[in-house]
């Protein structure tokens, strides 16, 4: 199902992201809590249909690690992030980040990066796009089911 997701939804390629869709985004996050929560759902306490309350629930009973619900918990809210200010910013067309757009400039801006130390924002929000997307993607892999596809960026 998340290949199919993937694959066929997203329409991702090395310029253009999708923030929930796309690999190691919104998705696979809301794919391991509900995992999870059918699992382990006889707690009322994993029930909730608010993803962030649900990571918080399996954390706490023990289903999630520490490490891997903080990850998961902060991938979730940055891609979360991305996708509001593309729907903010350009209301009109899917939330897909687009390399090289002056909305990728603002998305940037929107998110507090800034242009320093010879770095634009905008390598700055890709370069925390790839690292939270495989970060999602390796908990994904572990807790769900393995997906077996490339990053549209390439090996990494």
């Amino acid at each position: 199902m998340r290949r199919r997701i993937e694959t066929e939804l997203a329409g991702e390629r090395a310029d253009r992201y999708h923030p929930k869709l796309g690999w190691g985004g919104l998705v696979d996050v809301e794919f391991v809590v509900q995992s999870l929560q059918i699992r382990h759902g006889d707690s009322v306490a994993m029930r909730s249909p608010r993803t962030l309350s649900a990571l918080s629930a399996l954390r706490e009973a023990g289903y999630v690690s520490t490490r891997d619900a903080e990850g998961l918990e902060e991938g979730y809210l940055f891609f979360r992030s991305v996708e509001q200010a593309l729907k903010l910013l350009d209301e009109s067309h899917e939330p897909v980040l687009w390399l090289g757009s002056r909305v990728a400039d603002r998305v940037a801006r929107r998110m507090g990066l800034r242009d320093r130390d010879a770095q634009r924002a905008t390598d700055v929000l890709l370069a925390t796009w790839k690292r939270r997307a495989h970060e999602l993607r390796d908990v994904f892999e572990r807790l769900v089911a393995e997906v077996g596809t490339s990053p549209p960026w390439g090996a990494a």
